[in-house]
């Protein structure tokens, strides 16, 4: 039974390594979780109270570079400097020995009104991680002036200015409210009700109020970093607990738009970015969906923490990725599109798109179980896992403004992964069945009672079951370098 239970335990590693590209995953460093969370810690002291559009130096290493002159020093711990200069921003990977693990912070604004102050997108880039700007600084979108006005009837706040959008909320008739944009068909206004930020016509305002002098907000504005390339390392690190990626949170029951190397992603949520290389299992998943997969090397992959996130949103190819499944996407060929000058940026093309929502394998609860706990904008949780393992450190708080809630430690049966001849297999509770082995494209895809117009971050007691879901995909014709 015991060779059995070990040899299904390798075949569970080999998936996750196919799948996921984690080729030294399974190298294990013992040392490395004292200095996690020594780092953690460090982090969170370092970076309380992050402005709007700031970045903090973190841990070391990590390095900037900026679009002109400045006087702004970003070469320590505690250092911050402004995004709307940052050409973009590298953290270092785990250097155990040396005591290092390279974490930055971002405080960005993305798509959230002036006039919703201390809400911001929380980015924090782990290991070898580089996040490189794509909103040049003439082109972002500045904000500043504000303007009261009073709705004559009972207005619809939308969640862009587009009747064809969701309704977020309603502002009451003959209430007053801060707007602090204008839609660039001068039809819309930005208004922020009960916290809930939306735009509402302009034809249900009392005309006495002049809003002539908002800044213009198109279909295509941006603030700093709200769109960017990331690069992370595809070879991982000795410590599995320490992941090359970029995590994301938003504030907690607001959505929020991000572009990630060209690619729409709106999350209520918690989730992970990183770069991975295709493999065969990868390969054989996409083939069905783009028959030149071949031609392709790197793929996005978008791991959802907690919460949902919404792949193309507002468009037919739409997709939902919940708590504790995966989606990936192919890039193209390196080229110059950042604002660093150089040809290293990958970007999604039309022709090859989302994957269908992947449950995370073992190793993937147990890569970031050390963010467990970890407070951003709101406490980070795990989804659950079947066999979790506790957690009873105390929260490490890096949260731009005071967190609402602490999150609580709950116990758990213990569960350790095993370490054989340097390799690591996922611990488990149950004897592993044939289950194990199914092919990527196997994987049911998950049916959600909730919609996408839902702008409350589930709960980590949100639970869906997944189900078979047959979908339809058109062939695309886009090549990689499209």
């Amino acid at each position: 039974m015991h060779s059995l239970r070990t040899h299904l335990l390798v075949v569970i590693v080999l998936i996750i390594l196919g799948a996921f590209g984690s080729s030294n995953a399974a190298q294990v460093d013992v040392t490395c979780p004292p200095l996690i969370q020594k780092a953690l810690q460090s982090v969170g002291n370092n970076c309380q109270g992050l402005n709007r559009n700031s970045a903090c130096y973190g841990f070391s290493d990590v390095k900037a570079t900026f679009s002109q002159t400045t006087t702004t020093t970003f070469t320590q711990p505690s250092d911050r400097a402004g995004l709307n200069d940052l050409k973009n921003i590298a953290t270092s990977p785990l250097d155990a020995a040396l005591d290092k693990w390279g974490i930055a912070l971002m405080s960005v604004q993305a798509n959230l009104p002036d006039t919703l102050p201390g809400q911001n997108v929380v980015f924090m880039l782990l290991g070898d991680t580089q996040v490189e700007n794509a909103v040049k600084p003439d082109a972002a979108f500045g904000g500043g002036a504000t303007v009261q006005v009073t709705p004559l009837t009972d207005a619809a706040q939308f969640y862009l200015p587009d009747t064809g959008q969701r309704i977020v909320g309603t502002v009451p008739a003959q209430t007053k409210v801060s707007a602090d944009a204008i839609s660039s068909d001068g039809d819309w206004v930005r208004v922020v009700f009960n916290g809930i930020p939306g735009w509402i016509g302009k034809q249900t305002l009392d005309p006495a109020a002049d809003v002539s002098s908002l800044p213009t907000f198109s279909g295509d504005t941006q603030t700093p970093m709200q769109a960017f390339y990331l690069r992370t390392a595809i070879n991982g690190t000795k410590c599995t607990q320490a992941p090359d990626s970029l995590i994301v949170q938003g504030p907690q029951h607001l959505q929020v738009d991000i572009n990630a190397n060209g690619a729409d992603i709106r999350l209520g949520s918690t989730i992970a970015l990183r770069l991975v290389p295709i493999t065969r299992t990868i390969a054989a998943a996409f083939r069905p969906l783009y028959p030149d997969i071949d031609q392709v090397t790197m793929m996005l992959e978008v791991d959802v923490i907690d919460g949902h996130a919404i792949l193309n949103p507002g468009q037919p190819d739409q997709v939902i990725v919940d708590a504790g499944y995966s989606s990936l996407r192919c890039l193209s060929d390196p080229a110059n599109l950042g604002l660093d000058g150089v040809t290293n940026d990958r970007q999604v093309f039309a022709g090859c798109p989302w994957l269908q929502p992947i449950s995370w394998q073992p190793l993937q609860y147990y890569i970031y179980n050390a963010l467990e706990g970890v407070v951003l904008n709101y406490p980070i949780t795990l989804p659950q896992h079947p066999t979790p393992t506790p957690t009873n450190t105390p929260p490490i708080v890096f949260a731009t403004r005071t967190p609402t809630r602490t999150p609580t430690p709950t116990p758990t049966a213990t569960c350790t992964p095993e370490i054989i001849d340097n390799e690591i297999f996922p611990c488990t509770t149950e004897e592993p069945t044939s289950e194990v082995t199914a092919e990527l494209t196997d994987t049911p895809t998950p049916t959600y009672t909730d919609t996408a117009t839902d702008t409350d971050t589930p709960t980590p007691t949100d639970t869906f079951t997944p189900t078979d879901t047959p979908t339809d995909t058109p062939t695309p014709t886009d090549t990689p370098g499209g």
